[in-house]
């Protein structure tokens, strides 16, 4: 068995809150999966979120083509299955969404089921306490 994936969901928190959640973490691989990755806080727009966590030397990755939580997804199976192939690999990926409960998410109503139906352990990062599937 490889390593979990984690989520988190950055919602109104601070991005110095957020990035320390992917240091505390030895987060390698940042999951952008949200549909539009606009957000009304600009630190949290794609290229701004991209280039801050690559300052960390945390890896960024854009699937929300196919991991959004907006509509039919094309390539849903194939993202899933390069997920799980991280995880196998001992990669710590991080799938990150706007909404920052996780239970209110599709990150843990869509993505966690596919990915613990494939064996991967989710861990839903929170900001007051740790939630895991």
């Amino acid at each position: 068995m490889g390593e979990a994936t984690y989520t988190i969901g950055y919602g109104n928190q601070p991005l110095k809150r957020f990035l320390g959640k992917l240091i505390q973490y030895k987060i390698d691989v940042l999951v952008d999966v949200r549909s539009k990755p606009h957000s009304r806080h600009a630190q949290y727009n794609r290229k701004a979120l991209q280039a801050s966590v690559e300052m960390l030397g945390i890896h960024y990755l854009y699937l929300g083509n196919a991991l959004g939580g907006l509509g039919e997804n094309e390539g849903f199976d194939e993202a899933i299955a390069y997920v799980t192939r991280m995880s196998d690999g001992g990669v710590r990926a991080c799938l990150t969404c706007a909404e920052e409960k996780s239970s209110a998410c599709h990150r843990s109503k869509t993505l966690a089921p596919a990915l613990k139906k494939l064996g991967i352990e989710i861990v839903h990062i929170e900001y007051e306490h740790e939630l895991s599937d």
